[in-house]
């Protein structure tokens, strides 16, 4: 699917809900590229059971961007992605830039690259969570997110968390690469925050942890942490 322009907006008093992009699910093979997105949900999100999957040159308004999940839900169901790519992306006031959402689920998430992603006035840009929107029985997850690359993220963040990452304890993450990581606080001035918790061999990923997190950290945040 190529050159869409698209606008899941309200412009009456009644209000749009979880309108998103586009969804992948139960997909494989699926390349998107040219896409314009003003949305109240998600831009492009892959979802349970999706496979090569190519987004390319997207352009993103009030949504969440580029993101796997959510998925892992119901429990029982075991829920797999792999092999995505997300390349040459902005995002303009969105709530999170590259990022990965599931349940505390089974299955698992890996092989994914976020690539030449910059945005404006985000959020929080990077963040992985195992226990979206409810924030319990996070540590009991099965899903593992592993050999995940972010290359290339360069923008504002609209406090100070540049990224916040809990991964299962019990299925820790693995492979994390950070590759010219840019993130600078909408307010020009201060340090920004990478937090992080759960996530094996960070020696070796490219990033600086700056400190750790709750299991419940929120996706969205109302203020500096």
């Amino acid at each position: 699917m190529t050159n869409i322009d698209m606008n899941s907006t309200s412009a009456t008093q009644w209000s749009t809900v979880n309108t998103d992009g586009t969804n992948t699910w139960n997909s494989r093979d699926v390349y998107l590229e040219n896409w314009v997105v003003t949305a109240g949900d998600d831009c492009i999100s892959v979802k349970g059971n999706s496979t090569n999957i190519y987004a390319n040159n997207m352009t993103c308004y009030e949504s969440g961007c580029m993101v796997v999940g959510s998925m892992g839900n119901p429990p029982s169901t075991p829920e797999y992605v792999e092999n995505v790519v997300f390349e040459n992306v902005y995002c303009y006031h969105s709530s999170n830039a590259a990022w990965i959402k599931t349940y505390p689920g089974q299955g698992y998430v890996r092989n994914v690259t976020f690539r030449n992603v910059a945005f404006d006035d985000v959020n929080q840009p990077i963040y992985v969570s195992p226990c979206i929107y409810t924030g319990q029985n996070c540590d009991s997850s099965r899903i593992p997110i592993t050999d995940v690359t972010w290359q290339n993220i360069t923008g504002t963040a609209r406090y100070n968390i540049g990224a916040g990452m809990y991964c299962s304890r019990s299925s820790p993450c693995d492979g994390f690469h950070f590759v010219d990581i840019d993130i600078r606080p909408l307010s020009g001035s201060g340090d920004l925050k990478y937090l992080c918790a759960n996530i094996q061999n960070q020696a070796t990923m490219g990033l600086q942890c700056t400190g750790s997190l709750a299991a419940n950290w929120p996706q969205q945040l109302d203020g500096p942490r």
